[in-house]
């Protein structure tokens, strides 16, 4: 899995190299060698293999279908209930059907004689496979998934644009309209032709999906899906794609997880942790709020090459990961920027603890708060494994859903995002390809349509092995300047992290 050889007993998983998402990889595994559910806090709360392996020994196996009570989490007219990730989107979408925030845009440039009807089944096809793109969402008598036969998407081709710039911008436009979610619309397509741009033909293909049925993850198996429907479609056969996991099938996977966890022990926990902890106050604009200003913006900067390479060596030096190096520099950004010494910073958290959960589209996600103060936030030496020892516990913690932490802490309701009001994503899932049969294609990252929280700090890999720091902000609630000091003061840190000491070639060599 890590690719280390024979794993030490003893050694934390951390200290291996293994991230949050590896993490998953090896609960899955586990529980499909098992036949039980192996969920991925027991591993945080147990990092080692001979910790965890005790653990193991010493549990019961538990049914695969029965929730924490016992009972079949889906019910008898095959409704199956939401998980509080999901309450949350449906609830905000009904509220405020306008809000874009839930709105995840997949977009590819196209280069080549694309065949329309080939991708147009192809779109038939990856809804057929996923129930959960074919399903309506109710918030009552609770809130539940209702799968059903609702119509594929429609995909709409848009009048020309002379270029990729100007296509983007009017597919933003067009696939930003509300989803009509209690209908079982989740999803749209849409594709412009480019006829500005040399004598080839040229197009933009964009969809997006609802968050409600859709995480990170799900890009690149909606795109490999259409990209192999695509190429059966190109030989005159109808696509069929194998049926991914059901949403009952998914619910019944989470009830046995949670049936295998502490959840009281770990809500606790996370209450003593997080009680009182301030929200981030950022610096005022230096002109005056613009009213008018309601677009996402975006600050990106490429690091330097070799900044995976400092960023994995503090890793290796400190015994923790790549993320727990980021969260400490961005803590310590943070703290400088604002200067405030206590905040918390966001991350998701992914979910997917079965194999079978790997190739389907959904929303198998929550969120972590994670509480910076203290020895993370000084810059000295140990301020990276406080970052590890930070994640740690969240980590172990988070059978706890995020909204039933919300609920037993009941922060002020001030009109801003609950217990932290920005996310640090390491974007370490496998980035969408779209490989269609005689084409090429582009992946093509416009800023978001619109923001959960106030601001997002993300490091995305680059197709060259490189990376790219984005800051992505609210401007009515933080000033331009503020997410241009974020990303450079970032960038800044990450540069500056040693690099591994390399051994002069020489002194290995034996005398002449």
């Amino acid at each position: 899995m890590l690719g280390a050889g024979p794993v030490p007993r003893d050694v934390p998983f951390a200290e291996l190299g293994g991230s949050s998402l590896d993490a998953g990889r090896v609960c899955a595994r586990l529980s499909a060698a098992l036949g039980r559910a192996v969920p991925i806090s027991a591993l945080y709360a147990r990092p080692t293999a001979h910790g965890l392996a005790g653990w193991l020994a010493g549990r019961e196996p538990e049914g695969t279908d029965a929730g924490d009570d016992g009972r079949d989490p889906v019910r008898d007219d095959g409704r199956v209930p939401l998980t509080p990730m999901q309450t949350g989107y449906l609830t905000d979408h009904l509220l405020t059907p306008e809000d874009r925030s839930a709105h995840c845009l997949l977009l590819f440039r196209i280069d080549g004689d694309l065949d329309l009807d080939a991708l147009d089944a192809a779109v038939e096809a990856v809804h057929a496979r996923h129930e959960v793109l074919r399903s309506a969402y109710l918030p009552s008598p609770e809130p539940v998934a209702v799968p059903g036969d609702h119509p594929a998407p429609v995909l709409e081709v848009l009048d020309p644009e002379p270029g990729t710039e100007e296509a983007v911008r009017v597919l933003r436009e067009t696939l930003g309209e509300p989803l009509a979610l209690t209908g079982g619309e989740t999803w749209r397509t849409a594709l412009v032709p480019l006829d500005g741009e040399g004598p080839a033909p040229a197009w933009v293909f964009a969809c997006v999906v609802h968050h409600i049925a859709f995480d990170g993850w799900s890009e690149s198996v909606l795109a490999a899906d259409l990209a192999t429907a695509y190429a059966t479609a190109r030989t005159g056969v109808r696509p069929v794609l194998p049926p991914a996991p059901t949403a009952a099938a998914a619910a019944r996977l989470r009830a046995a997880r949670r049936a295998g966890a502490d959840t009281g022990r770990a809500l606790a926990e996370r209450v003593a942790e997080l009680t009182g902890v301030p929200p981030l106050v950022w610096p005022a604009p230096l002109t005056g709020p613009d009213p008018a200003a309601t677009e996402v913006r975006r600050t990106g900067i490429p690091l330097a090459a070799d900044a995976a390479e400092r960023l994995d060596e503090a890793a290796r030096r400190s015994g923790t990961t790549r993320y727990a190096v980021l969260l400490a520099l961005y803590g310590q950004v943070l703290a400088a920027v604002t200067g405030q010494d206590d905040f918390a910073v966001g991350v998701p958290v992914a979910q997917r603890h079965d194999l079978a959960l790997e190739s389907a589209v959904g929303c198998h996600i929550d969120m972590a708060c994670l509480r910076l103060r203290g020895e993370v936030l000084d810059g000295g030496p140990a301020s990276v494994a406080a970052a590890g020892r930070i994640l740690g516990r969240a980590f172990a913690a988070q059978d706890a859903p995020f909204h039933e932490l919300v609920r037993a802490l009941n922060p002020p309701r001030t009109g801003r995002p609950p217990l932290f009001q920005t996310l640090l994503v390491l974007q370490d899932n496998t980035p969408p390809t779209l490989p269609l049969d005689g084409l090429t294609t582009t992946l093509l990252r416009p800023p978001y349509l619109d923001l959960p929280l106030e601001a997002h700090t993300e490091l995305w890999p680059l197709p060259d092995g490189g990376l790219l720091l984005t800051v992505s902000h609210r401007p009515a609630a933080v000033p331009d300047h503020t997410a241009r000091e974020l990303a450079k003061r970032l960038a800044d840190l990450v540069h500056t992290l040693p690099l591994p000491v390399r051994q002069d070639p020489r002194r290995t060599q034996g005398p002449a």
